[in-house]
């Protein structure tokens, strides 16, 4: 039986600050789509992606609810480019079907662009008081994150530290053993 997932441990100014510096990655998968939607499969070198990657998996265990869809949804698009780069490897691009292709693609940019993880700065569950407190707690953070690379690269790498102590307790790891074994 797979593991429990794990709590969130993401704090939300944290997730803020990370997806904002996924922007450039938004443009990008845009971008891929369109060429895409245009009939053309194109590889695109995804072994860049790798800060990324590290960024997108951290953004699923954000305690925050907006966070988590986008960077589930924007790791599903590098999946789709790894995909179409194993196709072209191949030689059976032919065998992808192209309209379905591009309606998840599609599906995935725009579940991905819905929430907009600084909403996740606003906790409807919270007392107004407290709510108040937490929206300047997470805009001071964020800003604080914001001007000092150094501070947010910490705190990335004390999160993803926590991450690769707990991998063994996701269902990535599960997919990961799954796959190593077929």
């Amino acid at each position: 039986m797979p593991p429990e997932e794990p709590e969130s441990f993401v704090e939300v100014p944290l997730s803020i600050a990370i997806a904002e510096r996924l922007e450039p990655f938004k443009a990008i998968a845009v971008k891929y789509a369109s060429i895409i939607a245009q009939g053309r499969f194109i590889r695109i070198d995804t072994s860049k992606f790798g800060e990324y990657r590290r960024y997108l998996k951290l953004l699923q265990y954000s305690k925050g609810t907006d966070a988590p869809r986008f960077g589930s949804f924007f790791g599903s698009i590098i999946g789709y480019m790894d995909e179409v780069n194993r196709h072209i490897d191949d030689g059976t691009t032919d065998q992808i079907d192209k309209a379905a292709f591009i309606r998840k693609l599609y599906f995935a940019i725009d579940i991905g662009t819905i929430g907009d993880p600084r909403g996740d700065a606003y906790d409807y569950r919270m007392p107004y008081e407290e709510q108040r407190e937490f929206k300047e707690y997470v805009y001071r953070e964020v800003k604080r994150l914001r001007a000092d690379p150094e501070a947010f690269d910490a705190e990335v790498a004390r999160a993803w530290t926590h991450y690769e102590s707990i991998y063994h307790q996701t269902w990535e790891s599960v997919h990961d053993a799954k796959t190593k074994t077929a």
